[in-house]
């Protein structure tokens, strides 16, 4: 019986230990019915404005968020990050339009104090959707921020809304073996001390 309590644990211990990560919360320049900042142009379209078209997702759907030219937008990841990490970006007619854009990324772990990781562009594919890898480093993080830079970086874009992000993963902290198996040892503690006093 105890054996079989023990184990069970340690299969229900072990599934929440390997639990992806997630979006917790989001906030960003251009949101549905926001006034976005001085210098921030969102686009005109509601649907590009709806924060809530990022997926946690390593592929994207076609649904959208766009941050603006010069528009940001900040997430909030549960459990925190480390690693490798991608993000979709949406560019109808891929790198062969004339709507080139970029985003800076950012990782953070208070949410206060950012640290750059790396610029991505939607400019290595000539389909719609465009994936690129990036690395955070060793972490852990819990936020991640997107800002655009397609004006800098391309002078010549006609992009009207900026980086458009279809989709974004990172990967979770791992959590230590040791951790995994502490309630377990403390079931089987108190399992035991029972079996003593009875």
């Amino acid at each position: 019986m105890m054996k079989k309590l023990i184990y069970s644990t340690v299969a229900v211990v072990g599934m929440v230990g390997s639990a992806n990560a997630a979006i917790v919360n989001a906030t960003a320049d251009c949101e549905i019915g926001l006034t976005p900042p001085a210098g921030v142009t969102c686009a005109t379209d509601n649907a590009r404005r709806n924060l809530g078209n990022v997926e946690f997702s390593t592929a994207g759907d076609g649904d959208f968020f766009s941050l603006g030219l010069g528009g940001s937008a900040t997430f909030e990841i549960n459990p925190q990050f480390t690693g490798n990490g991608v993000v979709v970006e949406v560019t109808f007619g891929g790198a062969s339009s004339s709507h080139n854009e970029a985003a800076e990324i950012y990782v953070s772990s208070d949410g206060v104090n950012f640290s750059f990781v790396t610029t991505v562009d939607n400019q290595g594919s000539t389909s719609s959707l465009q994936a690129s890898m990036f690395n955070v480093g060793a972490g852990p993080f819990s936020f991640i921020r997107f800002i655009d830079v397609s004006q800098t970086t391309f002078s010549n874009t006609r992009s009207s809304d900026g980086f458009d992000i279809d989709a974004f993963s990172v990967q979770a902290v791992p959590i230590p073996a040791g951790a995994l198996l502490l309630p377990t040892g403390l079931i089987a503690l108190q399992i035991a001390r029972r079996k003593r006093r009875a």
